[in-house]
């Protein structure tokens, strides 16, 4: 079943697609790189990962990348923030030195079909790795909880499965702290064991991460610095942008303090460690891959920017575990009717992309904030011709 998404409700992956495009034509006299992968589908035939280039003007030395739709059903969102980058943000760049690369929706099988995950259930954000092999990685906190994770039978009811799923979760919640943490990290830090569980990260390589690992192998090796901003939308807290800082780029504290203090001083955003209370470690992760690649020649700054929807209460949590669980034992192994397939997945759409235009316009407004914040706070040469980030 294919969706008619989010915040950006009369919009669509092509649509967004096309107005993304349209940007570029707004840009007149502007170089610009476009290259296009036509990602492998058995059930679509025009899915497209776009990389808009943008050299700059003289010698490469700084580098801006946003990149959205790591997670499929995130997509619109960050489809929409790139859009309004380049409408607004981008004429303002000096960019004699500074180089700008954005990625468009890395995983458009997911943004047709209102999911997470690519076509063969992988999530991309655990299958992103440096090696040239796919690595052997063991699920071991995954196959503890297996049974409370992936339960291999058609979902009959929202309301009794997730009492069962609820008394099993309490009953891990009651153990103490160390289990808790333990349950999360099975939960959402990654398995590769389980093609049909959640946040499975494949067995190998998905095409537009060798596609992509391409592109960067040829453009990083160019510049000194990155900044690198991935959106991301549903996890953290209600209504908040929250930008998660790669573990590697914890080691330039004094940027990340300065930057800090200047974002902080707004409402509903904030700076954040991913060793920080109520986040867990994930393997394969998109910033990590890319942190990975630049650093053996650059200074890097990489953040998760995750715009949270239902919060990071214990009962937020618990909804947030249910929706995610539930949806991919559906589409995995069947609903009992369609009406509970159609409430599953318009729960699951609403977590990661909510129809709410307030919610939307405040992600908007935080985004462009945190985007010219951050291109400020980007040492050494000033990147904006304007001062103020307002």
């Amino acid at each position: 079943m294919s969706y008619v998404l989010g915040a950006t409700e009369k919009s669509s992956y092509h649509q967004d697609r096309e107005e993304l495009l349209k940007c570029i034509w707004g840009l007149k006299g502007t170089r610009v790189e476009h290259r296009v992968f036509n990602v492998p589908s058995q059930k679509y035939k025009n899915l497209f990962l776009d990389t808009l280039y943008f050299p700059p003007l003289k010698t490469p030395q700084k580098l801006f990348m946003l990149s959205s739709g790591v997670h499929g059903v995130e997509a619109p969102l960050g489809s929409q923030i790139q859009r309004q980058f380049l409408s607004n943000t981008f004429s303002d760049l000096d960019r004699d030195h500074l180089g700008v690369l954005i990625v468009h929706v890395l995983n458009p099988y997911g943004y047709v079909e209102g999911i997470r995950v690519t076509e063969s259930n992988v999530d991309l954000n655990r299958n992103f790795f440096s090696h040239e092999k796919f690595p052997h990685l063991e699920s071991n906190a995954f196959e503890k909880y297996r049974s409370v994770l992936s339960v291999e039978k058609s979902l009959s009811s929202r309301w009794r499965d997730g009492f069962s799923l609820l008394s099993d979760v309490l009953r891990v919640s009651v153990l103490g702290g160390s289990r808790r943490e333990e349950f999360t990290q099975a939960f959402a830090g990654g398995q590769y064991s389980d093609p049909k569980g959640v946040y499975f990260g494949g067995q190998d390589f998905e095409p537009q991460v060798m596609w992509f690992s391409k592109i960067l192998d040829e453009i990083l090796p160019l510049y000194q610095e990155l900044l690198l901003y991935d959106v991301h939308t549903g996890l953290g807290k209600e209504d908040q942008l929250q930008l998660i800082s790669s573990l590697e780029s914890q080691r330039d504290r004094d940027f990340l303090t300065s930057f800090k203090q200047k974002v902080e001083v707004v409402d509903k955003l904030s700076v954040v460690s991913p060793e920080s209370d109520g986040f867990y470690v994930t393997r394969g992760d998109f910033i990590d891959f890319v942190h990975a690649k630049a650093s053996r020649q650059a200074r890097v700054l990489a953040f998760t920017a995750e715009f949270g929807t239902l919060g990071d209460s214990i009962i937020s949590k618990l909804q947030t575990l249910s929706r995610i669980v539930f949806e991919n034992r559906g589409r995995n192994f069947g609903y009992a009717n369609s009406e509970l397939e159609r409430s599953v997945q318009a729960s699951f759409v609403e977590l990661f992309n909510p129809t709410s235009s307030e919610w939307n316009l405040r992600a908007m407004n935080l985004a462009n904030y945190a985007i010219k914040a951050a291109l400020l706070e980007f040492r050494e040469s000033q990147v904006l011709k304007k001062a103020s980030i307002y």
